[in-house]
């Protein structure tokens, strides 16, 4: 059942690095997740966000964007409704800013699941999409 879910979790990722986009691609799928969407700029996920598809799940979103373009990126997906959760990946740690933005829009229906470090860990990564899979079967 939990296998037939994560087919149907979609993620999108926003990565600004492609190499770096196609390893997290490739983390997603050794742990079962390959509705996968690549954006390589917030201005690309916004756009692939809001084409007509059915809902995003969850977006994984690059800690190497600006700032002041991750932030602005985090709400809009808030605001927009375009996701139900977001995680950040990265080595770099938010700024103080963006933690105060995650703060405030995080809520029932757009629930931050974590900072993942890099290079991403398949076992730390399979632990927090399952909260995604999970509430993809609860509304199910």
């Amino acid at each position: 059942m939990i296998d037939i879910a994560k087919n149907n979790v979609r993620i999108l990722v926003v990565e600004n690095w492609p190499f770096q986009l196609m390893d997290t691609l490739s983390e997603l799928g050794q742990v079962g997740y390959f509705n996968t969407y690549p954006a390589l700029s917030s201005q690309e996920a916004l756009t692939t966000l809001t084409a007509p598809h059915a809902p995003y799940d969850t977006a994984l979103l690059s800690t190497s964007m600006e700032a002041s373009e991750l932030t602005d990126l985090i709400l809009k997906l808030s605001k927009g409704n375009l996701t139900r959760h977001f995680a950040l990946i990265g080595n770099t740690q938010p700024t103080p800013q963006c933690l105060k933005t995650i703060c405030a829009v995080n809520r029932a229906d757009f629930s931050f699941l974590g900072i993942l470090e890099k290079p991403l860990s398949a076992t730390k990564l399979a632990k927090v999409l399952m909260i995604a899979c999970l509430n993809k079967l609860e509304r199910t």
